[in-house]
C-alpha cells in the first residue's frame, strides 16, 4: 500500500522559484511532486497527472528528505531528469491506454505526451520522435 499523497496548493511548493527561474514556468501551468505532496494550481489535475505526479513521490520514496536529494539531481543532471520523466510518462501513457481503446485517441495522447516531455518544460532534452519512442515502449 503507497503512503497517503497531500495535494496542496503550486504557491506553497518549496521549489517553485527555483523552477520558474530555471524552465521558466508559471504556476499556473506547474505541478510539482515533493516528497509526500502534490503541488498544483487551483484548477487541479486529472486522473492521468495523478499517476505521472505519484510516480515522481514514488521515487522520491515519499519523503521530504529523498526529494530534496531528488529534486537537487534533477536540476543538476539532465540524464537523471531525462529518466526520470520517461518513467512518469510511460505510467501516465500507460494509463491512458487502460482508459481509452481506440489507437487514434492513443496516438494523440501520445503525441501530446512527447511534446511535453519534449518542450522547453523539461531544458528540451529530448526530441519529439525519440521521446514518442520511450514513452511508448511500457505499452
Amino acid at each position: 500500500m503507497k503512503p497517503k499523497v497531500e495535494i496542496k496548493n503550486i504557491l506553497e511548493a518549496p521549489n517553485l522559484l527555483e523552477l520558474k527561474h530555471r524552465f521558466g514556468v508559471t504556476e499556473k501551468e506547474t505541478i510539482i511532486a515533493y516528497g509526500d505532496k502534490i503541488y498544483c494550481p487551483n484548477a487541479g489535475m486529472s486522473k492521468d497527472l495523478l499517476v505521472h505526479e505519484m510516480m515522481h513521490c514514488e521515487r522520491q520514496n515519499f519523503s521530504a528528505d529523498s526529494a530534496k536529494r531528488w529534486w537537487k539531481m534533477y536540476l543538476e543532471d539532465e540524464s537523471f531528469r531525462l529518466q526520470e520523466e520517461i518513467i512518469a510518462y510511460q505510467n501516465q501513457y500507460a494509463y491512458c491506454c487502460a482508459i481509452y481503446k481506440d489507437r487514434n485517441k492513443r496516438v494523440k495522447i501520445l503525441s501530446a505526451l512527447a511534446s511535453e516531455l519534449s518542450s522547453s518544460r523539461y531544458g528540451k532534452i529530448i526530441i519529439h520522435s525519440e521521446a514518442m519512442h520511450k514513452i511508448k515502449i511500457v505499452v
